[in-house]
């Protein structure tokens, strides 16, 4: 499944089933908020083991929230340790 690389993203963030189930026991969660200040509904965490264009094996954790695509944050991925190109 493609993901777009958002600069702006505080965190990878998917639309709801799109790789799966929520893991279990997410607590009453906040809500994120859009660039223009709108509310966006936050349904949990779901676990995905990804491959990269370059067969970079990730595992890497999304919030499911009320998008309409999947999101890969570039500070979350750099905070552990990949380089990102644009």
């Amino acid at each position: 499944m493609p993901c777009a690389l958002d600069s702006g993203s505080c965190a990878h963030v998917t639309p709801p089933n799109l790789f799966g189930v929520l893991d279990p026991g997410a607590p009453t969660l906040k809500p994120y908020f859009g660039a223009d200040g709108s509310e966006i509904a936050n349904y949990g965490n779901c676990t995905v083991n990804a491959v990269l264009d370059d067969s970079t094996q990730m595992t890497t954790i999304f919030n499911v929230a009320k998008v309409t695509r999947p999101l890969l944050s570039v500070t979350q991925m750099a905070s552990i340790g990949h380089t990102v190109f644009f």
